[in-house]
């Protein structure tokens, strides 16, 4: 036997959140972390400082398996303990003891005797640790409105004036936005004072009397509509991501030094909106703990993206006065809104629900699966919620079948 195989029959200890110990088998040890980050340029030297901060918590994903005769009933106890909403903690032969939060648990009894479990916990520090939040939504909101001012700045100090095809491009973007943001707007007051802020923006592109600095101005405002009225951050995110990538297409077709000041300027402000949107949820907005690993991912690789496209498009030389070099101060702020963004969006993982998976262990239909995890109700919306959470297909809605994959949440 290798020292792997020694090695994966040692047991490890989770200690959930009630208090109960549970010594199952493990196998697969995979852990990733990301790092607190701030980026820097410096006008006239190239490249990009990056000062790397203390890192977040690492995600974990392992296998754990509960064998022998009574695995059933400890299996049960183990699911029943892991819905206690306080963090574990776990004694592993590699990671030693770390606090953490269950992501998503999936339940595999496919093999004879045994019960597995897929596990992907997130390290947290103590519920106990004597610190608040690093800034409020409104602070995060107002390093949104400082990244916009600054892009409007620098795109008069690098345009002063627009020509027709700078005013094409300006047009086509508030043309976008209209229909992107339409496609999600349900009230007809604010469907009203949108296409009032697109009609302005119209008029002042169209208006040679108009400083570059107040045209900006405009097509941001449409382009921050959306926090302010669509309330699903999921929306918001997704109409801001498809603004994003419409609009790149748009400013990279010819790649000018005008392109990429417009790219910036505008751009920077759409990503500065999903700052916005992902700490500002509503009611119905991250009930589960997927849903903010989704919009963490949704956000950082938007950014990540963003400052792909700026790195490999500046200039290589500071006194090119046809190349493009980002403005620091839109970078600086636009990183300031992105991290303590994300800083308090995980503060919501700790009230939203894990997920947990089941293979459907014979024929079932919808009614009796929703009534089975959740309970039915008298508007039905947990048989919603339930048919949502697992995209049933028409077919599905009648009869879902044995050995199907169930998500649940609790």
């Amino acid at each position: 036997m290798s020292w792997i195989e020694q090695l994966s029959n040692v047991e490890v200890e989770i200690i959930t959140g009630d208090g109960k110990r549970f010594k199952p088998l493990w196998k697969e040890a995979k852990r990733s972390k990301n790092y607190n980050t701030s980026a820097y340029n410096f006008i006239n030297v190239a490249g990009t400082l990056i000062d790397r901060q203390l890192p977040e918590g690492y995600q974990y994903d392992t296998t754990i398996i509960f064998q022998g005769e009574s695995h059933l009933a400890v299996s049960d106890e183990f699911q029943m303990s892991a819905d206690d909403r306080r963090f574990w903690t776990i004694i592993h032969p590699y990671w030693g003891e770390i606090m953490v939060q269950p992501m998503s648990i999936e339940e595999d009894k496919t093999v004879l005797n045994i019960t597995a479990f897929k596990i992907k916990v997130w390290e947290t520090i103590s519920s106990d640790y004597p610190i608040q939040k690093q800034l409020s939504n409104d602070r995060v909101a107002e390093l949104n409105d400082e990244v916009n001012e600054m892009a409007a700045q620098s795109f008069e100090a690098q345009i002063p004036e627009l020509d027709t095809e700078v005013r094409a491009a300006l047009m086509e973007t508030v043309e976008i936005a209209d229909v992107e943001v339409t496609k999600l707007m349900k009230l007809s007051e604010d469907f009203a004072k949108f296409k009032g802020k697109v009609s302005a923006a119209k008029a002042r592109i169209n208006d040679a009397t108009q400083s570059a600095i107040d045209v900006m101005r405009t097509v941001q405002a449409v382009i921050n509509y959306p926090v302010q009225v669509i309330q699903s951050v999921k929306d918001r995110i997704a109409v801001a991501m498809e603004l994003k990538n419409k609009l790149t297409a748009i400013f990279f077709r010819k790649a000018s030094k005008k392109d990429l000041v417009m790219y910036e300027s505008i751009i920077s402000g759409v990503v500065a909106m999903m700052a916005t949107s992902a700490i500002d949820p509503g009611e119905e907005d991250y009930q589960l703990r997927t849903e903010i690993v989704e919009t963490v991912d949704n956000v950082r690789t938007s950014y990540e993206d963003y400052l792909m496209q700026l790195d490999n498009t500046q200039s290589t030389r500071s006194d090119d006065v046809d190349g493009f070099t980002p403005d620091p101060d839109v970078s600086n702020a636009l990183n300031a809104a992105i991290m303590e963004a994300l800083a308090n969006v995980y503060d919501y993982s700790f009230g939203a629900k894990q997920e947990r998976i089941i293979m459907l262990e014979e024929d079932s239909n919808p009614i009796l699966l929703t009534h089975r995890f959740y309970g039915l109700d008298a508007n039905d919306d947990n048989l919603a919620f339930f048919i949502r959470t697992n995209a049933l297909s028409l077919d599905e809605l009648f009869e879902v079948r044995k050995g199907r994959r169930i998500s649940y949440f609790v």
